[in-house]
């Protein structure tokens, strides 16, 4: 870490800051809730939607077609989904229709975009986020969804999480990418 005597500062006042802006208005992936270049955090409680919100959003990007009433501004892209915590088969149940009674042939199953890459975690039960690196650079993707940021700490601390976002903030910059964390908030009693 820097000490602050060797951190530099950008001082103007609001009206330079306003001159210095880029104006350009980023594409929107998801209304106004997230943007081309940030990164949001989805949190809820465990088994409250957040995986089938993501495969959702991570489709509507890919594909180029809103999820109404949000607004997507953004060309159809490749979209990395970590779904860190899923199984194949878990996965598989949610996008297929069950087949008729007797049938001989499976379910229907959903024609996901070829934009989108869904990646599991192979054993283990957690992965650092800077080796993340190699499949953001080997899919090309500029979208990351990450479900759930729990699969990225050793441990549930706040100071854990901060580390985890710092790592991701930088994985951002330097892929340039846009990046929606999956999280899950405690249950009160």
């Amino acid at each position: 870490e820097q000490s602050v005597e060797s951190v530099e500062f950008d001082m103007m006042t609001a009206a330079e800051w306003l001159d210095k802006a880029e104006t350009a208005v980023p594409n929107t992936l998801l209304g106004e809730l997230w943007h081309e270049g940030g990164i949001s955090v989805l949190f809820g409680d465990t088994s409250s939607g957040k995986s089938l919100f993501a495969v959702q959003v991570a489709e509507s990007i890919a594909s180029g077609r809103p999820i109404e009433p949000f607004e997507l501004s953004a060309a159809a892209q490749r979209v990395l989904l970590l779904d860190l915590g899923g199984s194949a088969t878990q996965f598989a149940r949610r996008y297929t229709c069950e087949a008729a009674p007797n049938a001989k042939k499976p379910g229907r199953r959903y024609q996901f975009s070829p934009n989108l890459i869904r990646v599991s975690l192979k054993g283990g039960t957690q992965i650092a986020p800077a080796k993340l690196a190699a499949v953001i650079e080997q899919s090309g993707a500029k979208v990351l969804i990450i479900d759930s940021l729990a699969f990225l700490q050793r441990y549930s601390l706040p100071r854990e999480t901060v580390v985890v976002m710092r790592e991701l903030r930088r994985l951002q910059r330097r892929y340039g990418l846009s990046i929606l964390v999956l999280m899950n908030t405690a249950r009160s009693i």
